[in-house]
């Protein structure tokens, strides 16, 4: 395989949890989408308008109420406190009384932000309201509450420093202190009432805001967009969550090591895995060339099986629709052909193949009926079918005429040419040669008579109900019966009760020449598949010719084997 094969294979494996799973994925996409889609439509426009403050301490506060340096030596410091001052509800509620707001102050707390420039000493007050006037006079309210809110403070700072200094002033002048210590201090307190009666602060608003002329409205389309491709990216986590949780066998790659056995063949899924042309079984096109190829890798790889029960782990698997078909492939090579169902809890051959339910197997085990009574002829709808009989009948003929001659033959190896001549001639002319019997001409292989009718399979019902399958299908006279039907036909073909389901089929594994396990993808868990593989195996002189993996589209339920009758899917399967 070349490397971009190889690489399309691994794409297609690497996708395959999310394109097993797509209405999951596809599905919660649009959830999503349409969520958003709906929030973002019912907000409203908004307008920002914003303006800046420049703060910069002044040199007479830092001298005369701070003591200058500390706290202020540092600039973004410095912009991060008064960032964070501005945000006090304190500052909220100056706005709210200046602009008749009756809510709760805090709201508007909500609608402003403040960011900081680390190269300058900016701030940038912004606020986000429903129309431009408003969104312009909160921001204008909020920079004008701050700044009064900056000079009231640094006021009150100084009218406590200039009473501390009045104080200190007094205290000199009863302790007869230096002229010179009295009129420094005299001096500090003249420029603190003057601080304290004129508006100083440190933060100043450098421009008011303006009612922006354009506002920023939803855009549902956009947040749709984005809410679609977080949907896909989460429906993707869920799928390959699910595949990771998921432990069916999903793919023919996992059957061989989970059936220790070869995959014959996979069957593609189809609606419909029966069909009938004119009242004759026949198999639907699309699946006719897998039966074909499972017929003859038997053939080739297993030298054609006399006997072959399909079985399966559970209910559901399609091993009487593998019967049914891999029945009608076998009969197109003009073989004589007996299908038998030995599922005597829920039988479903005579259903599949359109024929009678009774009298069956059980019937002839009982006594009830013969076995040429039960068998009924299936009328199978198959190109070159006449054909194909007929040359088996004759290329058998040949034989038994070559056979025959080769027995009548003079025993005289030195006989001259002339005299083996005249000998054979004599012979034809007297009789002595003659064909095989008209009735070995019609006798195959096996040494049963040809069928004249081409175009039919033989077909044992279950017939009636026991009252305990197991130990019917255990019985010396099933076994008895089994070789009889085995010696009038070419291939028998055995459906089977589920193994992990009823022991039924157990005894039948030894009685035949080989065994085809059923699967079907997407349906039977690991652990069934090993818990049928063990099961198997604990069985003495067990031929597992393989297994074949049915394609299913889906996953499908089953019932417990022996409660309640199952109810048919549209797909009728095994």
């Amino acid at each position: 395989m070349d490397d971009s094969a190889s690489t399309r294979t691994d794409l297609r494996e690497f996708l395959r949890p999310i394109l097993t799973r797509w209405p999951i994925v596809l599905g919660l996409a649009v959830v999503i989408a349409a969520g958003a889609y709906y929030q973002e439509q019912k907000k409203e426009i908004s307008y920002v308008a914003s303006t800046q403050l420049l703060i910069q301490p002044t040199s007479q506060v830092e001298d005369l109420v701070i003591g200058g340096g500390g706290q202020w030596s540092d600039p973004n410091r410095i912009a991060t406190n008064h960032a964070t001052l501005l945000m006090t509800r304190g500052v909220a509620a100056r706005v709210a009384d200046k602009l008749g707001y009756k809510a709760p102050p805090e709201n508007l707390l909500g609608a402003v932000s403040v960011r900081t420039d680390e190269n300058s000493d900016f701030l940038t007050l912004s606020a986000t309201a429903g129309n431009p006037r408003s969104a312009a006079a909160i921001a204008n309210g909020f920079a004008e509450a701050f700044v009064d809110s900056r000079s009231d403070e640094f006021r009150a700072e100084a009218r406590a420093a200039q009473r501390s200094a009045e104080r200190q002033l007094a205290q000199l002048r009863e302790t007869g202190a230096l002229p010179a210590q009295k009129k420094e201090l005299a001096k500090k307190v003249e420029r603190l009432e003057l601080l304290s009666s004129f508006p100083v602060t440190d933060a100043k608003q450098v421009e008011r805001a303006l009612p922006p002329a354009a506002g920023t409205g939803p855009r549902p389309v956009r947040t749709a967009l984005f809410g679609f491709v977080l949907g896909l990216v989460l429906g993707a986590g869920i799928a390959y969550l699910l595949e990771l949780l998921d432990r069916r066998v999903k793919r023919s790659t996992e059957v061989e090591s989970l059936y220790d056995s070869p995959v014959l063949v996979e069957v593609p899924f189809v609606r419909k895995p029966i069909a009938s042309i004119d009242g004759a079984a026949a198999v639907p096109d699309d699946i006719k060339e897998s039966f074909r190829s499972l017929r003859t890798v038997l053939q080739l790889e297993h030298g054609s099986p006399r006997s072959v029960v399909v079985v399966s782990a559970v209910p559901g698997e399609g091993k009487s629709t593998i019967v049914r078909n891999l029945a009608i492939a076998y009969r197109e090579e003009g073989l004589n052909v007996a299908a038998i169902d030995a599922d005597l809890r829920a039988p479903d051959l005579a259903r599949l193949f359109a024929a009678e339910a009774q009298p069956g197997l059980m019937d002839v085990l009982t006594g009830a009926v013969s076995l040429d009574e039960a068998l009924q002829t299936v009328e199978v709808e198959a190109e070159g079918l006449d054909t194909m009989a007929r040359l088996r009948h004759l290329t058998q003929s040949d034989a038994d005429y070559k056979n025959y001659v080769a027995q009548q033959a003079p025993p005289t190896p030195d006989a001259s040419h002339i005299g083996r001549v005249m000998l054979r001639r004599n012979q034809k002319s007297s009789g002595a040669v003659t064909a095989p019997p008209a009735e070995e001409h019609h006798q195959n292989g096996n040494g049963h008579a040809f069928q004249e009718t081409p175009g039919g399979l033989s077909l044992l019902a279950a017939g009636a109900r026991p009252a305990n399958p197991a130990s019917v299908l255990s019985s010396r006279r099933f076994r008895s019966v089994l070789a009889d039907v085995t010696n009038r036909h070419d291939v028998v073909l055995i459906d089977s009760p589920p193994v992990l389901s009823v022991s039924d089929a157990v005894p039948l594994l030894s009685s035949v020449d080989g065994v085809i396990v059923a699967t079907r993808l997407s349906l039977t868990t690991q652990v069934a598949a090993r818990q049928l593989t063990e099961a198997i195996k604990r069985v003495p002189r067990v031929n597992v010719l393989g297994v074949v993996a049915n394609a299913g589209d889906e996953p499908r339920g089953y019932y417990p084997y022996g409660s309640q009758p199952r109810k048919r899917l549209s797909l009728p399967i095994g």
